[in-house]
């Protein structure tokens, strides 16, 4: 038994050094304009003692003044930068450290929950699954929101077991930790409620426990509600709803309106047809769903603890994002993968020790199918944007911008050109960059600007610059250069001066 513990713990060294390797590999290719709108709280943070958005100059939602990220990612995301210097690399090293976090916890919550053998494959299924792959190194919050859910999941577990008024107080207060990572983290707090009363049934949340675990979220949550309302002072509730929930220039409200009939029929087509359609176009991930499914299907039936535990944590989720998220971005998948992943492990072992006996072999043969099918999408994904090299894009726009220029373009390249007086497009007007910003360098045919239509609204008036605009700038300036590149576009940079 000593003997394959040691041989497990090498075996999940061996596992993150693959996920270090392979995932940090040439880890500045296909950067998005999340990217960019996250990481400049955290620069602003370092620089200016603010939060914001420099590049949103006058933008209405009052982003150039104060952008209201989550605290605590905002100031991980400003020691990145701190100890290793700002850039795109650097904000993703955040990310693929909370991956390795995520790898770890899922092993361990695995091992409590069952053994280790469903443990390691359990976290192999995680160090090489497409969409961890993609989140841990991307600058975004759903992998950090991930890790701190699984940290909270494993004491709130171990506080059942225990009975210890003291763990699930701390349960409660990291949880309260992960919604400083994402707003979706209070979803989870419905969860962690379901999975206390399917153990004491209602009357339990009567119970002293329950309310250690929810004064600990409760302390965290208020303490963000304050922090809310001092950053907006004197505006208050309208700036709140102006950043939280009401319709933007950017896109939908993120949150619906309840108990309409219209809006959850549109709602579950968006699941549908965006959510869950991106979960299985990635390469390779077909059979990802279907075994999804059968896992579910399984531990249902099942009626195991550990499995419910499980499937109130992923069907929680499933259902909130139906009811009540606007936001249909496939990566929100990713906060229950762990707990998806641990369930496809666990129902193949006891799927084919109960129904096939004979077959030993049968379930290490279909994960390592799955785990190596996940490897070949993964290096799929990094063929394919081979030439997206963001650190190498940006030097060639550099040698064509003049020092010190005022630039108009898409917020993804402020990353880059941070230096510049930098305006984007989609929070800033091109009447605006003109005439009172005075921008001299304006970026034209980036993929942001190609792709405006699939948001269904402009940002501003960036539909003008797509359709018209390049005819203005063959009349009123001069393409100083032009930068060709498969992901990014095919720019023409236009000099007004």
């Amino acid at each position: 038994m000593r003997s394959w513990a040691i041989k497990s713990k090498i075996f999940l060294f061996i596992l993150i050094v693959f996920y270090l390797c392979f995932t940090a590999y040439k880890l500045d290719v296909r950067v998005v304009p999340d990217e960019a709108w996250l990481s400049a709280p955290a620069y602003t943070f370092l620089t200016q003692g603010k939060m914001s958005i420099p590049a949103f100059k006058g933008d209405p939602d009052g982003r150039d003044r104060i952008c209201l990220g989550s605290p605590l990612r905002v100031l991980l995301l400003a020691v990145a930068f701190k100890v290793f210097g700002f850039g795109v690399i650097q904000g993703r090293l955040l990310s693929l450290v909370f991956g390795l976090l995520t790898i770890v916890f899922t092993y361990y919550l695995a091992k409590y929950m069952f053994d280790q053998r469903i443990a390691l494959f359990s976290s192999a299924l995680v160090a090489t699954d497409n969409y961890i792959f993609l989140t841990s190194r991307t600058i975004r919050p759903e992998i950090y929101l991930a890790a701190f859910l699984l940290v909270s999941f494993v004491v709130f577990v171990k506080a059942l077991d225990k009975k210890s008024g003291v763990l699930f107080f701390i349960s409660g207060l990291m949880l309260g930790l992960a919604v400083f990572m994402h707003i979706n983290g209070v979803i989870a707090f419905a969860a962690f409620s379901l999975i206390y009363v399917s153990e004491y049934g209602l009357s339990g949340l009567r119970k002293r426990s329950y309310w250690h675990f929810a004064a600990g979220f409760a302390i965290i949550l208020l303490s963000f509600i304050v922090y809310l309302l001092l950053l907006t002072y004197p505006d208050k509730i309208n700036y709140l709803l102006g950043q939280y929930l009401i319709k933007s220039q950017m896109h939908e409200s993120r949150l619906f309106p309840l108990f309409s009939s219209n809006w959850l029929i549109y709602s579950l087509q968006g699941e549908v047809f965006k959510r869950y359609a991106d979960f299985i176009s990635f390469p390779f991930r077909l059979h990802i769903f279907m075994v999804s499914v059968f896992a579910i299907v399984y531990a249902w039936f099942s009626r195991n603890r550990a499995n419910r535990m499980l499937l109130i944590m992923i069907l929680t989720y499933i259902i909130a994002f139906w009811l009540i998220i606007a936001n249909k971005n496939v990566r929100y998948l990713v906060i229950i993968l762990p707990y998806l992943l641990i369930l496809i492990a666990s129902s193949a072992f006891n799927f084919f020790k109960k129904f096939f006996g004979k077959f030993k072999f049968a379930p290490i043969l279909l994960l390592s199918l799955l785990i190596v099918t996940q490897i070949g999408g993964n290096a799929l994904f990094l063929y394919k944007f081979r030439d997206s090299g963001y650190n190498s894009f940006i030097s060639r726009l550099k040698e064509i911008i003049p020092a010190r220029s005022a630039i108009y373009g898409p917020i993804t390249y402020w990353l880059g050109l941070k230096e510049y007086s930098y305006y984007a497009f989609e929070g800033v007007s091109f009447k605006r960059a003109r005439d009172d910003l005075n921008a001299k360098i304006y970026i034209l045919g980036s993929r942001e600007l190609n792709e405006i239509d699939s948001y269904g609204v402009a940002y501003h008036s960036s539909v003008e610059l797509k359709r018209g605009m390049e005819a203005y700038f063959r009349q009123h300036g001069e393409c100083i250069g032009e930068v060709e590149n498969s992901f990014y576009g095919d720019l023409k940079i236009y000099s007004l001066e």
